[in-house]
This record gives C-alpha cells, sequence and structure tokens, in this order.
C-alpha cells in the first residue's frame, strides 16, 4: 500500500507500508542525502512481524522536490508531525516505534521534545551533529553523547 502525505507548504511524503499489517507499526525513515529504500537489506528482517510504514523525508527518495527546499530541522519535524497524524487517521491507532538514521534521528528527537511524544519506543542512531572540530566541546564529546545534550539540553561528558 501507498499514500501520499500532503504537506504545509505544498510538499508531498509517498509513504509505502509494507510487512505484517497485524503487527506492531514502525515508522522508518533515512539519513540526509539517502532515502529509505536503500536501507531494505536491514529493514526486510522485519517484515514477517512489523507492519513497516517506510518514507523519504522531502526532497529525498521517491518524493518530487519542491522549491523552496525548507530542507531545516524545524520544517522536518513538523513533516514528521504530519507523517504521524496521516498515518493515524488512514490506518489506525496502535503500539509505534521509530526507527531513524542520522537526519531523521535528531529530527525525531526534536519533534518530541517541541511537538510530543508519539512513541512506544523510539530507536535512533548514526546522529549527525557534532561540533566543529575548532569548538572547545569537540574533544570532549563522542559524537552520540554531543547529539542527545544537543536536543536535550542533557549534560554529557
Amino acid at each position: 500500500m501507498t499514500f501520499v502525505v500532503p504537506l504545509e507548504d505544498g510538499a508531498k511524503i509517498h509513504l509505502r507500508r509494507h510487512g505484517n499489517p497485524e503487527g506492531a507499526r514502525i515508522l522508518l525513515s533515512h539519513g540526509n542525502g539517502f532515502a529509505i529504500d536503500a536501507y531494505f537489506p536491514y529493514w526486510q528482517h522485519l517484515l514477517a512481524n512489523f507492519d513497516l510504514l517506510v518514507f523519504d523525508f522531502r526532497n529525498h527518495g521517491q518524493n518530487v522536490p519542491v522549491v523552496p527546499p525548507n530542507h531545516n530541522y524545524e520544517q522536518l519535524t513538523r513533516d514528521l508531525e504530519r507523517v504521524i497524524q496521516v498515518v493515524k487517521i488512514r490506518l489506525d491507532e496502535r503500539p509505534t516505534a521509530g526507527l531513524f538514521h542520522s537526519m531523521s534521528a535528531p529530527t525525531a528527537i526534536k519533534h518530541a521534545i517541541e511537538i510530543g511524544w508519539r512513541w512506544d519506543a523510539l530507536v535512533l542512531f548514526d546522529l549527525p551533529n557534532v561540533p566543529p572540530t575548532d569548538h572547545a566541546l569537540y574533544p570532549r564529546r563522542s559524537r552520540n553523547a554531543w547529539s542527545i545534550g544537543r536536543f536535550t539540553g542533557a549534560a554529557t561528558s
């Protein structure tokens, strides 16, 4: 099943449903410059047990590029909320996990903090927010510790 999620500025996200429609739901998305279909070697192992909803963020993958691109975390956060709401309307509400890589991971964190928690589980990996190498905090923080602290305000060392 495929359906379109219209966004507030006229952009559209093509969402695809795969797997077990009776299973717990997982929303999956990708990193900057990638497309979720490229992650198939990983998510194919979830097909038998989970209701998988895969999507590319704006200007990526199967989505038609828009002008202006509005490729920023504020917009991506609103886009994620729209995807979540349309899924609930088009399908149903059920336990849902988010599985997000790279650019989509800090988007999910920002969404959870600023808009609200919509997940039963949230799995994030390879968050890209590292301070510049000349920044005083750069040598003191690991990549993931920096990312979590940057978006939550938590002190990490």
